[in-house]
């Protein structure tokens, strides 16, 4: 397996290394008083625009205004708003990611949109390893960066320094020992946890909250 910086990988898939689109779709679930999603995108968007990222099946979009989408930035620990007027301001729609939906729909509906293959596979179909940056101290709102289930206790810490299992992370003080999720149908949370039966996987379209207690810490999900 292949590992790589998100950053770069993106970088790459715009040059053309993935040319092949796979749509992909998930169902958000919606109240006229606001249902939360915590979402993320599975593979790297064709077009990393919020507005053309998050588009109904039907090709339809959805509601972005007012508020309605957040991502939190690790760097600084604060929440930035997206604001269909000022789009740069919020950046593009990035592999590895974490965003907060508020949808006010009276039913629920089909997210869907277009990108590059699963895990970005190689010419060997081998797909590549995510690296996700803890660059501080403190909460880190993450997106599983796959279009498959990934076990939480197959997942890597690293210092720059040494790479060790989850779960030796954990024991050694640099992150807590589960990630919180999202039942965004339930609207509560979940504890991911590596020996969990029933929430042991980071999951397609879910946004996860990690805590680290050390900086330039990086998370490593593995392709496979």
């Amino acid at each position: 397996m292949k590992k790589g910086i998100i950053l770069t990988i993106v970088a790459l898939f715009a040059l053309g290394a993935a040319a092949v689109a796979t749509p992909v779709s998930t169902t958000i679930y919606s109240n006229p008083a606001g249902f939360y999603n915590v979402v993320a995108p599975p593979v790297v968007p064709f077009n990393p625009a919020p507005a053309d990222v998050f588009k109904k099946s039907g090709g339809a979009p959805i509601d972005l205004s007012g508020g309605k989408l957040y991502r939190w930035d690790a760097a600084t620990q604060g929440m930035i708003l997206y604001d269909p007027d000022t789009p740069e301001d919020f950046g593009g729609i990035l592999l590895g990611d974490g965003y907060c939906l508020l949808a006010v729909e009276s039913d629920n509906f089909i997210w869907q949109y277009d990108g590059a293959p699963d895990g970005l596979p190689d010419s060997g179909n081998n797909m590549t390893d995510m690296w996700i940056s803890l660059p501080l101290a403190g909460a880190t709102l993450f997106g599983h960066p796959f279009n498959h289930s990934v076990p939480l206790a197959n997942c890597f810490v690293t210092d720059g320094t040494q790479t060790v299992s989850f779960a030796q992370a954990a024991a050694a003080g640099w992150v807590d020992a589960w990630v919180w999720g999202w039942d965004a149908e339930g609207q509560g949370f979940i504890m991911v946890t590596p020996d969990d039966p029933d929430y042991p996987d980071l999951v397609p379209f879910h946004g996860y909250q990690i805590q680290s207690y050390v900086d330039n810490l990086a998370l490593i999900i593995p392709a496979q």
